[in-house]
């Protein structure tokens, strides 16, 4: 959690992270963390900070990225 949080950081600076612990309702033993972010770019910046957070994270924590979604919405 700490690594995801700290790359939000780097990829959407100064911008406050909500997490949220989020269950499939058809395999309730099934939770990740959703980091909800509200970001003052256009679409194509909020897509290209996206796909650069999944990649990083990717990179560094391949097992776990499964636990994790961004959501990253314009303002």
């Amino acid at each position: 959690m700490k690594f995801a949080l700290a790359l939000c950081g780097e990829v959407f600076p100064n911008t406050p992270v909500d997490v949220e612990v989020l269950n499939d309702p058809e395999d309730p033993e099934r939770s990740w963390y959703c980091l909800n972010i509200q970001w003052p770019g256009e679409p194509r910046d909020c897509i290209a900070r996206s796909s650069c957070w999944y990649d990083r994270f990717d990179a560094v924590h391949r097992e776990v990225i499964a636990d994790f979604t961004l959501s990253v919405i314009p303002v």
